[in-house]
């Protein structure tokens, strides 16, 4: 999707229709992950903590890339049909993305704080 981005915007014939096209199918691909983000910790059990933080720091990871290429799209001239193709995530999406990214970096338990402090 990243790539397909930003051919759209590096390329003068781009067509609103595109543009359209593309932000559903990004948007849809979002709202597809955030929900998997969402759900990250009813789809592992306690015992597999490890692989339900490596689904959160690669669904976290994968917003951040995409909010900070689609933010390319605002540097185009006003009249390029890419121009509104920003990604810019609802306050809940947001506020979600940040506690998710608050909790991977946030020391859970005093086990963790005591490794920390070790450090």
């Amino acid at each position: 999707l990243i790539w397909r981005a930003l051919e759209l915007m590096d390329n003068e014939s781009t067509t609103v229709e595109q543009v359209n096209a593309h932000i559903t199918e990004r948007d849809t691909f979002v709202a597809n992950i955030l929900h998997i983000l969402r759900r990250t910790q009813d789809l592992f059990d306690d015992s597999d903590a490890e692989s339900a933080n490596k689904v959160e720091r690669a669904v976290i990871s994968t917003i951040c890339d995409m909010v900070l290429y689609y933010y390319n799209s605002s540097t185009l001239p006003s009249s390029h049909p890419a121009h509104s193709m920003r990604l810019q995530l609802s306050i809940r999406d947001s506020q979600d993305v940040w506690a998710h990214c608050t909790a991977l970096i946030t020391p859970a338990d005093t086990t963790q704080d005591a490794d920390l402090n070790a450090a």
